[in-house]
């Protein structure tokens, strides 16, 4: 299986990749936990933004990175090329990232703060490859793992027309796990295996899919935006403290389907805006998204919410962290790429401008 794409489709995930890398630094900034009055209008817009629209975002790298996987391989061959090739674009960013965030979070801790942390060699394993301090750095995880079982999701794929993905998005919809826990994670969470699966599947119909994007009309783009958006509502205003995949939580299948929704629609929808779009700046800032993902929240946040802090109340702060570490990623990115382009390359796995 060996295809390719066109031009405008290509610009398209690379819009849509900049969509979605902003709205994870909106997750990553969000002040709400400092909001008193959770019935106002401030609690809700974040709750809306970082905690419903902006969960599409993860699983849109999923998808994406499973489409590109698969958009050139052709078996047992590719597969090794494949892995050998995520080592230097994938394992070895996320060792640098780790270890930078690594070493920031422990001058934090112990240098300012003036307090322990334990230096075992369980606990920096823990942290340096299996549990990364930053946050983020999970889905990087997932995705090399992912690219290791990936002769298994390529049979997935093809199997019965998708049915093997359909089943998959069973699971995922009722928030099923179906791997193995590793240090307190799943080895694979099931919405990245369900949406880089999705990816895989839709290479076969990738012609199709582009008809469809080219096809539906501004009026109808408009429609399923406004249907995303008021899934969204009804989310969050049925549940406001509505959690999944993080932490513990109540939640009915009701609320459970919604998010699910807004997700799976929300990954088209974004899809849908992004095509057609062209901007003289979208190729340079598509180029950062992954230095971006790495780095937008430590050390960066250390200095973005202490001087957020400063300017604006506690429950606000988000309004200022949110735009500026939007503005200190992507410039940083750029400048790094053009004084340091060796080391930028290094750090985010050979992706040059």
């Amino acid at each position: 299986m060996n295809h390719s794409i066109s031009k405008e489709l290509s610009r398209s995930f690379q819009f849509a990749s900049i969509i979605a890398t902003v709205l994870v630094i909106a997750i990553h900034y969000q002040s709400k936990y400092y909001i008193v009055d959770t019935t106002g209008m401030n609690y809700f817009v974040q709750e809306f933004l970082t905690n419903g629209l902006a969960r599409l975002a993860v699983p849109y790298f999923a998808f994406s990175a499973g489409f590109f996987f698969f958009l050139k391989y052709t078996g047992f061959s590719s597969y090794k090329l494949g892995v050998k090739k995520r080592i230097s674009t994938i394992f070895i960013p996320y060792l640098i990232a780790s270890l930078i965030m690594f070493l920031a979070q422990y001058f934090y801790i112990t240098i300012l703060k003036n307090n322990h942390y334990p230096l075992d060699a369980n606990r920096l394993i823990q942290d340096l490859l299996l549990v990364p301090v930053s946050v983020q750095l999970w889905f990087l995880r997932d995705l090399m793992f992912l690219v290791l079982i990936s002769p298994f999701i390529w049979v997935i794929s093809n199997f019965a027309y998708g049915i093997g993905v359909g089943l998959l998005g069973l699971l995922w919809l009722a928030e099923i796990q179906v791997t193995p826990l590793l240090a307190g994670k799943h080895v694979i969470t099931i919405e990245t295996l369900f949406f880089f699966s999705l990816g895989a599947w839709l290479v076969r119909y990738a012609d199709q899919f582009e008809s469809v994007l080219k096809a539906i009309k501004p009026v109808y783009k408009y429609t399923l935006v406004v249907c995303l958006l008021f899934i969204l509502v009804l989310r969050v205003a049925n549940d406001p403290f509505f959690i999944v995949g993080y932490a513990p939580s109540d939640y009915s299948y009701t609320n459970l389907l919604l998010y699910k929704a807004a997700i799976l629609l929300g990954v088209f929808v974004v899809m849908l805006v992004a095509y057609g779009r062209q901007f003289r700046l979208t190729a340079l800032l598509a180029s950062f998204t992954f230095f971006v993902y790495l780095y937008h929240l430590l050390p960066l946040s250390y200095l973005v919410t202490k001087l957020g802090h400063l300017i604006m109340p506690d429950p606000y702060v988000f309004y200022f962290n949110f735009p500026v570490a939007v503005f200190f990623s992507f410039t940083g990115a750029y400048l790094l790429s053009r004084v340091m382009p060796r080391l930028y390359s290094i750090m985010a796995g050979g992706r040059g401008v």
